[in-house]
């Protein structure tokens, strides 16, 4: 007679619940375990070894293959730092500024003309506090990214930061430099560097007696006394740093050209403006912006001086800027206003002289001409909602009633916002 089977629902000799088999796989499950942690543990200890080989190779040139750049490439890229992006390097250099600096150096090394390792040069060198080592750098790093005006704006900001964090407004001195490159290189720039730096403007007047004696220092010092609102001092620091120029400064100029105008020199506002607008390398963008200058100091009558002065030159921001000041005039200066935008069409058949020009044709019932003009300019500008209304004034000047809520309603789509659109497709569609 045999004992019960598996199926047979006979008791389970292990005593432990578990089938004979089940027990088998068990029991060799328990065995291995240990086998496989040990396993784990040596593969551990492997690759573990492994990288700490790879990261001592980092600094060994033998272990560098290909050209200089691809090892500097290499060298960075293994950190997980990439090196066409500076602003990274930040977080290696703060959480392990010798490990930082010795990997930057060799990248430096084998690779010496790539800008974003001096940043990261200069980063870690001010975290150490040697400052003129740190400007040094940056320096080169400038210098070998000559047209980068975010990397001038970004190392002006460092030395901001750097002077908050310190409480030590003298830092200032290094910024002033690089933001004033970074505005030769983008005007833009101006605008943020202001912010940055309003919380120093208070003390700016007790950075004077620092300011190294050169033609670059001075000037800007003589910028941030111009947005500090010290003109008279501004105009001297910036008079001083043009006379030391081998060649005109445009920026220098127009901000000697605003701080004259602070200090109630309107002539002398004017004959900075005109040495700025003929250095700029866009005069009629520099042209059009002075227009709000001299109204904002109630000195109109001399910037249209200004205006007539440099209209034939510079048609597209002279004349422009005296077309507006005649059309804001009121309707008795409009022919003077239609003959200055009319000089600066034959120049440039521009969206914004197309715009007054028409108004003043829809002004004189010239309803076919402001037409002909405003179809022709829109198919260079097909999204300004200004220019399908006026289009839209047009025909419904000539009688086109349907062409003229087809356009007012091109107009309302594109600025949905405007609260005239409605009202007038509401009158015209009642008629």
């Amino acid at each position: 007679m045999t004992g019960p089977g598996p199926s047979s629902g006979g008791a389970d000799p292990s005593g432990d619940g578990l089938e004979p088999s089940c027990a088998i796989e068990a029991a060799r499950t328990n065995r291995a375990r240990p086998v496989l942690l040990a396993s784990l543990g040596i593969i551990s200890l492997l690759v573990a070894a492994v990288l700490a080989l790879r990261q001592r190779d980092l600094l060994d040139p033998a272990r560098l293959e290909g050209s200089p750049a691809r090892a500097a490439r290499l060298l960075v890229e293994r950190q997980r730092y990439g090196p066409g992006d500076p602003a990274r390097f930040e977080a290696l250099i703060e959480t392990d500024p010798a490990r930082a600096h010795a990997i930057i150096s060799r990248a430096i090394e084998l690779a010496p003309t790539w800008a974003a390792f001096r940043y990261a040069r200069g980063l870690a060198l001010l975290g150490a506090g040697e400052y003129e080592r740190a400007d040094r750098s940056f320096e080169t790093a400038c210098r070998l990214a000559p047209a980068h005006s975010g990397l001038a704006e970004r190392i002006g900001a460092v030395w901001v930061r750097e002077a908050r964090r310190r409480s030590a407004p003298k830092l200032l001195l290094y910024s002033f430099p690089r933001f004033k490159a970074a505005a030769e290189l983008d005007p833009r720039t101006l605008e943020s560097t202001a912010r940055l730096l309003r919380p120093f403007l208070p003390d700016v007047l007790e950075l004077a007696p620092l300011v190294p004696e050169n033609p670059a220092a001075r000037g800007a010092f003589g910028l941030l006394l111009l947005e500090a609102g010290h003109h008279a001092e501004a105009v001297r620091e910036l008079t001083i740093a043009i006379g030391g120029r081998r060649k005109p400064d445009w920026i220098l100029e127009l901000a000697l050209g605003r701080a004259r105008l602070g200090n109630s020199d309107a002539a002398g506002a004017s004959e900075a403006f005109k040495a700025a607008v003929t250095a700029s390398p866009t005069p009629s963008d520099l042209l059009r912006s002075l227009y709000d200058d001299f109204a904002r100091a109630g000195q109109g009558q001399v910037g249209l001086e200004l205006w007539e002065a440099l209209a034939t030159n510079y048609p597209g921001g002279a004349r422009f800027n005296l077309g507006r000041h005649w059309f804001e005039a009121g309707r008795k200066s409009y022919r003077q206003s239609f003959a200055e935008f009319e000089a600066v069409w034959q120049v440039s058949a521009d969206p914004a002289t197309a715009g007054y020009l028409a108004r003043i044709e829809i002004a004189w019932r010239l309803y076919r001409d402001a037409r002909i003009r405003l179809q022709r300019v829109l198919l260079k500008a097909p999204r300004d909602p200004d220019l399908h209304y006026l289009l839209a004034l047009a025909h419904d000047g000539q009688g086109n009633s349907e062409e003229a809520v087809r356009e007012l309603e091109r107009a309302r789509k594109l600025y949905p916002s405007n609260e005239l659109y409605p009202r007038l497709l509401e009158q015209w569609r009642g008629r």
